[in-house]
């Protein structure tokens, strides 16, 4: 699928794109708030300044997408291949990616209440930033 087909029909009110391949689409400052793209590839997929809030992206292929300073509250992310992913200068108030593979993952950003891959929770990662760089996590 193309990014201008996406946009049109989430422009319409679709916000369930399940299982799409969008891998390589740039969608550079978009508002998709809410939208569906469990299992979908989006290898490659540039969302720089984009609004994902309330998104799911449950068991989707991320590896090497852009989503700096993309705003990512309360965005589900369990299960998703995070590798090689560019989350710098981003907005993870009450983001989960338990079970997320985060390899390379560049996170860098506000994470409050935030899960981490492995399930436990981020409550103040400005007290916890020392342990969390020590176990390859850079919020």
């Amino acid at each position: 699928m193309e990014a201008k087909e996406l946009l049109e029909r989430y422009k319409k009110g679709q916000s369930d794109f399940s299982g799409v391949d969008l891998s390589g689409v740039n969608l550079e400052e978009v508002y998709l708030e809410g939208i569906n793209l469990e299992g979908a590839n989006l290898r490659g997929v540039v969302f720089y300044r984009s609004n994902l809030r309330a998104s799911i992206f449950k068991n989707a292929n991320l590896e090497e997408a852009d989503l700096s300073m993309t705003t990512l509250d309360e965005t589900n992310f369990q299960g998703a291949n995070l590798r090689n992913c560019n989350m710098m200068e981003t907005s993870m108030i009450r983001a989960n990616f338990k079970d997320a593979i985060h390899e390379g993952a560049y996170f860098d950003g506000y994470t409050h209440n935030t899960i981490l891959p492995d399930g436990r929770l981020v409550s103040d990662p400005d007290a916890e930033r020392g342990r969390l760089i020590s176990e390859g996590y850079d919020f």
